[in-house]
């Protein structure tokens, strides 16, 4: 595999973690409350508690793939070798 194109690999493989990392703590803050509110420049959005967890939950199923089409993508290129 060429050196460039695993680091660029793991560096998506590593900005997704981040990415994941955001979700999780969204997540963690709104696990006790009914609402969560977003604030986009001067606009304040309110969702509700489940609005917020079905958001999340699709966030998540979405960077998972990501993730693993990665993985998958960087180990099939080390096979490759």
């Amino acid at each position: 595999m060429d050196f460039d194109k695993a680091t660029n690999i793991l560096n998506t493989l590593n900005d997704k973690r981040r990415e994941m990392n955001k979700l999780l703590d969204i997540e963690n803050k709104t696990i006790e409350r009914d609402w969560c509110f977003v604030e986009i420049e001067h606009v304040r959005l309110e969702f509700s508690k489940s609005e917020v967890d079905q958001i999340l939950d699709e966030k998540k199923k979405s960077l998972e793939n990501e993730i693993r089409t990665l993985a998958k993508e960087l180990l099939d290129e080390g096979d490759n070798d």
